[in-house]
């Protein structure tokens, strides 16, 4: 019943390196040492060291323009607690029924994607 607000695209790794850089911050995949990426020849999820939000899904170094990954829900968190803090608005992850909502863009099937 209460209306609220949702960015219209992912945060890019180059918000989120700003974010890191002026916070300071360190994410839980640089203090593990590792994450997940998905491996392209076996179609598998697998564990590679050295990976962080620096990264994209596979591994390679991403892009400034390419959604941030490789960040866990603490991460996200304390990136939105900063930005409420460096632009005075209030800033927070949605919830699931939010998201969900925000996927569904309005439709009412079983599921976000469709029916099947």
């Amino acid at each position: 019943r209460r209306g609220f607000a949702i960015g219209r695209t992912e945060v890019t790794v180059a918000q989120f390196r700003t974010f890191v850089e002026r916070a300071p911050y360190r994410t839980d995949a640089e203090k593990q040492g590792y994450s997940v990426v998905y491996d392209q020849v076996s179609g598998r999820l697998t564990k590679r060291d050295g990976v962080n939000w620096t990264h994209d899904y596979v591994g390679r170094k991403a892009a400034g323009d390419l959604p941030v990954v490789h960040v866990s829900w603490n991460d996200a968190t304390a990136y939105t607690r900063w930005l409420t803090q460096v632009t005075g608005e209030r800033y927070r992850l949605p919830s699931e029924a939010e998201f969900e909502f925000v996927l569904r863009g309005g439709r009412k099937s079983r599921y976000w994607w469709g029916e099947g």
